[in-house]
């Protein structure tokens, strides 16, 4: 008999496998225990989908899918594909999860259909916590979300699944933060609770503090025309338009000022940020949704912010 859990939790496996058995043990340890785990093997070329099989061998509610490196955003898909539960928690296989963490998610479940517990950051052997606002219940979720990694959070399967929430495949940056802006487009209610359920490991290696700020940038036009896409589609209110619009504004904003401030030949100055307000602003043509035209147009901005620093240098 085919047995629906309560959760299901998605979590993407690559090259992990000095980190993977603690974050495993973290979920199979929990106090809630109406859960399945999808771990998704994303062609790892270490031990990391042996360790996958071993676990699943002990303990039925883990089911293992092996598939060809196609990136994390083609891993969770494939985990919502084949998910089962009412609602999905999605983790890193190089994190983990709080004893409680699930019991204390499912709890709230019944005052909103969207729960979102606090996280620690975990670095150099010090716990710092992720989120510091009060606890509480919102509406007009989509203006209110302020968190966009996808730990912490417990997500309505019912709504992904009718409205068909995906993750942009081949995106590199900001995939999580477009799908769960696409998915508070349809969330009505959000609970957030102080409570620690999720802890973060702050990874040097990781793509998110990659230093190859050119293809970070590349990814990040591609993402900001994701939201353009999704505010095109959508019938949104003029409130909701506003805060796709911003959010697109600011990927672009916050990409630049990373390159700028980690790179040493950069003189860092509000005056470059000012000179790019226009590339910002303006809507990037859907037609043009294209990885080469993506990275032409980050190395040409590269290079102007390269002249352009170089005569503000100079002046000063």
């Amino acid at each position: 008999m085919d047995i629906t859990p309560k959760i299901s939790i998605i979590v993407p496996v690559y090259k992990v496998e000095q980190y993977l058995p603690r974050c495993i043990d973290s979920i199979l340890a929990q106090t809630f225990t109406d859960f399945e785990l999808l771990l998704i093997d994303d062609g790892s070329p270490d031990n990391s989908g042996k360790i996958c099989d071993e676990y699943a061998k002990k303990d039925r509610r883990v089911r293992v899918f092996h598939k060809e490196n196609g990136g994390v955003s083609s891993a969770r898909n494939l985990g919502l594909d084949n998910s089962k539960g009412k609602w999905i928690v999605f983790g890193d296989a190089d994190d983990w999860f709080t004893k409680y963490a699930l019991e204390i998610l499912i709890n709230k479940s019944t005052e909103a259909d969207t729960v979102l517990g606090n996280s620690f950051q975990f670095y150099s052997d010090k716990y710092t916590p992720v989120l510091c606002y009060n606890q509480g219940v919102f509406d007009n979720v989509i203006s209110k979300v302020f968190h966009f990694a996808l730990w912490g959070y417990l997500l309505s399967s019912a709504t992904i699944k009718f409205h068909h929430i995906r993750f942009v495949a081949g995106l590199a940056f900001s995939e999580d933060k477009i799908f769960l802006l696409e998915y508070c487009l349809y969330c009505k209610k959000m609970v957030f609770i102080n409570e620690i359920v999720y802890v973060y490991r702050i990874n040097n290696n990781s793509a998110c503090r990659n230093s190859n700020y050119y293809h970070k940038l590349t990814h990040q036009f591609m993402a900001a025309n994701e939201l353009i896409v999704l505010k095109k589609r959508s019938n949104l209110s003029d409130i909701n338009n506003t805060v796709l619009i911003n959010h697109c504004y600011f990927t672009l904003k916050h990409a630049l000022i990373d390159y700028i401030l980690h790179t040493n030949i950069i003189f860092p100055t509000e005056e470059v940020i000012k000179l790019y307000e226009k590339y910002l602003s303006e809507e990037i043509p859907i037609n043009k949704f294209n990885v080469l035209y993506y990275r032409a147009f980050a190395s040409a901005i590269f290079c102007h912010i390269k002249r352009i620093t170089k005569k503000l240098i100079c002046y000063k």
